[in-house]
């Protein structure tokens, strides 16, 4: 997998982040209460930019099942909600950013690399 050079920018990210449609993608987060389905709007190696109903805490530890269009067995991994995105910026449906901090197995993490080195994703962001 290619990483890429931190710069002078705003970007923080040293692995690609691929933009995804909305519509070949769903997830399913739990955390407290009920598991909250949404969509993903980017991903990379070590995160992903979701959309949900109702925002989460920032600092929140949670489970995420990502599915992709072709993909028979959700990719489970868990993570950190580290970015909510302002509700006046951002109406509706909220979203959020969550780092990845462990895949629930090796397979699933091989798989999440073979998905984005596939090159089936959408267009770089």
């Amino acid at each position: 997998m290619q990483t890429l050079e931190p710069n002078s920018t705003n970007e923080r990210r040293v692995t690609e982040r691929f933009a995804l449609r909305a519509d070949v993608s769903r997830v399913v987060v739990h955390s407290d209460g009920a598991p909250k389905e949404g969509h993903v709007y980017n991903l990379s190696a070590t995160g992903i930019r979701l959309e949900l109903d109702e925002a989460l805490q920032v600092g929140k530890q949670v489970e995420v099942d990502f599915f992709f269009a072709g993909i028979l067995k959700a990719i489970h991994f868990t993570g950190v909600v580290t970015r909510v995105f302002d509700e006046i910026d951002d109406p509706g449906p909220r979203r959020m950013g969550i780092e990845i901090q462990n895949f629930a197995s090796d397979t699933d993490e091989l798989r999440m690399s073979a998905l984005i080195e596939s090159a089936s994703l959408g267009q770089l962001r």
